[in-house]
């Protein structure tokens, strides 16, 4: 059982159910970006008071990364299915008491119960996943899927921006596309299937071999794929892996969180939509971008590509600081260009996350673990450079791109290369 279900995974035709899953989790990092944008967009709302917009801009990441690490967790334990309708019920939740709350104290709550869910999201999403897309698709699939976290955010942002002048207005169009987004969500996570390689791990073999024929179709050869025997050890030390994909979350996190959503509040009040916008539009074009080389690019050298990228480009935002006041749009051309790496940056470490977990057992909570470490980074950070002049805050950012420039070129000079691999041969799992 154990080899045909893995080559079968690993090596069949993109079929339906394929399409399914990734539908399914491209909507969920969706309504991340969506949800996530609200935080930031709400604090121009009358309800909002100037001293509670630092609260509520820290609100967020903390439950953020509380429904990361709880509901990451819980889809190691229950499966990637029925965790996947936990976290939409609790997000969905969030999304209408955000809409409907009457005050500042109201909004706070139901922000964090919004924040909570779609926290469950990512690591359950990146699990499912890279444990079910062919081995050839698997890297422009988890690009593709988590690039709608981008689009989510940038919709939020036009759609605030379109009833810039009435918060009602906007209330109005936020829960009639919040509407239409939970529904579409639950209509793909009735049809979602459950995790075969969980499955098996679990000892539920009979049905994992029900769902087998359902995906089974043409084997095709790839090239360079491994898949002839499970490996009886890791083909990394996890501790220097975990340590790289933390410092590479710490940096693309960090500064991508600081630049498209944290410096409008703080420095640019009156243009923090366009900010978001602006940032989410240059990631969401690099998604895609991303997408199509991941899977025909060494990961070894497409995170090191893609962090120096993040360095250069960061400095020109530095250089156009100076130019805000008179001259925002070279500010915006040069967000936009740093976006693009921070995308970049983002595509390497959701791809080698999955692809370096510890095993089905334990991969959605090891994803949810190097989370935490980023996260907790970010909301330090918020606290830290909210005294700082808008130069000193892109200083940080540059620092803190350094940093994963570092990283990614010390997996390149001693990290492995999982492109085109199975799970199970760079993680060593062995079902027996």
């Amino acid at each position: 059982m154990e080899q045909d279900y893995r080559s079968v995974l690993d090596r069949a035709s993109w079929t339906g159910i394929h399409w399914t899953v990734f539908s399914s989790t491209a909507l969920g990092f969706f309504a991340w970006g969506f949800v996530y944008s609200l935080s930031v967009l709400v604090t121009s709302w009358s309800i909002v008071p100037i001293g509670g917009i630092p609260i509520l801009l820290t609100i967020s990441p903390i439950f953020l990364v509380t429904g990361n690490f709880l509901l990451g967790s819980l889809a190691d334990r229950v499966g990637r299915r029925p965790a996947f309708m936990v976290t939409v019920a609790v997000y969905a939740t969030g999304i209408a008491g955000v809409i409907l709350s009457p005050n500042f104290y109201t909004l706070l709550l139901f922000v964090a119960i919004a924040q909570l869910g779609v926290g469950g999201e990512e690591p359950t999403a990146l699990a499912a996943l890279a444990e079910f897309t062919p081995v050839r698709h698997r890297g422009k699939a988890i690009v593709l899927s988590s690039n709608f976290y981008n689009i989510g955010a940038f919709v939020a942002a036009s759609l605030i921006l379109y009833g810039l002048s009435s918060v009602p207005l906007q209330k109005t169009v936020l829960g009639i596309a919040a509407l239409l987004l939970i529904g579409t969500i639950l209509f793909t996570r009735r049809r979602l299937p459950e995790s075969v390689r969980w499955l098996v791990k679990r000892g539920r073999v009979k049905e994992a071999e029900q769902l087998l024929g359902s995906v089974r179709g043409q084997v095709k050869e790839v090239a360079g794929f491994q898949n002839v025997a499970v490996a009886t050890r890791p083909k990394y030390s996890a501790r220097f892996a975990f340590t790289i994909l933390a410092l590479l979350g710490v940096s693309q996190l960090t500064t991508y969180g600081l630049l498209a959503f944290i410096i409008g509040p703080y420095s640019f009040s009156s243009i923090a939509p366009q900010i978001v916008m602006v940032a989410n539009a240059g990631a969401s074009v690099a998604g895609f971008l991303g997408a199509y080389v991941v899977d025909r690019l060494s990961r070894r050298f497409f995170s090191l590509f893609s962090y120096l990228g993040g360095l250069v480009t960061v400095t020109f935002v530095l250089a156009a600081v100076g130019v805000v006041s008179s001259n925002i749009l070279v500010f915006f051309v040069f967000l936009f260009l740093n976006m693009i790496f921070s995308e970049l940056g983002w595509a390497a470490r959701v791809v080698l996350e999955p692809e370096l977990a510890m095993g089905t057992n334990l991969r959605s909570t090891f994803i949810a673990l190097v989370r935490v470490v980023a996260w907790g980074f970010f909301i330090t950070s918020i606290y830290l450079t909210s005294s700082l002049s808008t130069f000193g805050f892109v200083e940080l950012n540059v620092l803190l791109w350094g940093l994963g420039a570092m990283a990614a070129f010390a997996w390149f000079m001693r990290g492995v290369e999982t492109r085109r691999e199975s799970l199970e041969s760079i993680t060593g799992e062995s079902y027996a």
